[in-house]
């Protein structure tokens, strides 16, 4: 939450940043009224436009060249990709403004810094470890109601002033502005650029240029923190072993999960009897390279999968990539229609 001095700080901002503005337009009308009276006059005065513009912005940038914008992320690995690709637009887009990427520990479990170093290049990052657990506070509920009250009005505020952008979305990202201070949100439904997608391969360590392992299943099959949470579950099992048994000329399965073997077993175990598989929990990076490897793919309700999917079809990789038809609408919203060279099928 942004300090009572810095709110007053962005009001001053602003507040500059509009006069200026309006007497800049102003001058404008003014200038539109007077008829020029030769080819160098109007020269001049189009110089004259242009050092105007020039001082406007360097005096409404002056302050905010040390401030930086700070992009939020919660969550694992896929979540942490998506917030890469934020402060890597913003880099670009604002290359007089400092970029820093806020990783929260916080969620139903403890979270931590996953992605590889390469991605973090250009930017500064920050550790904001606010994991809680279970623990709740104590503190009056009159006193809370009051203090929300306040603090929902600050943000309507600085929202409304675009200091702080809610960002989930393409039409989103065009609120941002060269005076906004920090962005949160998933960052789920972007739309990739062809330029992002090599990025992030390639930050990856992905060679594209590997044979494909053949003939072999690989399922990405995400448990973790979904069994604890009552909002959202992990995709019934049903659906997940009678997509795998309906494949043909599948003998073999490699399970990746989160979750112990034990515990993957006692889902699926009975339901997959007539195939063989293994299950491995391996680095997440690992796991993203080798779902990217294999001929086919299983993926579930994770941003993991979304991943590995989206390179899959963009860069048409496998003979095959199922995903849950909540995660395959969600890369519709990820991947324009000409980035797709290989369609995933919906279960």
């Amino acid at each position: 939450m942004m300090r009572p001095h810095m709110l007053l700080s962005c009001l001053e901002i602003s507040a500059v940043m509009l006069k200026k503005e309006r007497r800049f337009s102003n001058t404008q009308l003014l200038r539109g009224r007077r008829k020029p009276i030769s080819s160098h006059c109007h020269s001049n005065a189009e110089n004259a436009n242009i050092i105007s513009i020039m001082s406007f912005s360097q005096i409404a940038l002056l302050p905010l060249k040390r401030i930086p914008i700070k992009v939020h992320c919660w969550g694992g690995f896929g979540s942490q990709l998506f917030a890469c690709v934020v402060a890597r637009r913003l880099n670009e887009r604002f290359p007089q403004r400092k970029i820093v990427v806020v990783f929260h520990s916080s969620g139903v479990t403890a979270r931590h810094l996953e992605v590889p170093q390469s991605f973090l290049q250009g930017s500064r990052v920050t550790l904001s470890n606010d994991f809680q657990g279970e623990s709740k506070s104590n503190g009056s509920t009159a006193g809370k109601s009051q203090q929300n009250r306040i603090k929902t009005f600050i943000i309507l505020l600085l929202r409304k002033l675009r200091f702080l952008v809610r960002l989930n979305s393409e039409m989103e990202f065009r609120h941002i502005r060269y005076w906004s201070l920090e962005v949160r949100g998933h960052y789920t439904q972007l739309s990739l650029t062809e330029n992002e997608i090599d990025w992030v391969i390639s930050s990856l360590g992905i060679d594209l240029k590997n044979n494909l392992s053949d003939d072999v299943f690989s399922v990405h099959f995400r448990l973790g923190d979904l069994m604890k949470l009552s909002t959202k579950s992990f995709i019934p099992v049903e659906r997940v072993t009678r997509t795998l048994l309906s494949v043909p000329n599948v003998n073999t399965l490699s399970i990746y999960s989160d979750s112990s073997e034990q515990e993957v077993r006692m889902l699926i175990a009975d339901a997959l009897t007539p195939l063989s598989f293994k299950v491995s929990q391996l680095p997440t990076l690992q796991v993203i390279k080798n779902c990217v490897e294999n001929s086919y793919f299983l993926g579930t309700n994770s941003k993991i999968s979304l991943w590995i999917a989206l390179i899959r079809c963009t860069k048409s990789l496998g003979k095959a990539t199922y995903l849950p038809h909540e995660m395959s609408l969600m890369l519709g919203k990820l991947v324009p229609p000409d980035l797709i060279r290989q369609k995933t099928i919906s279960y």
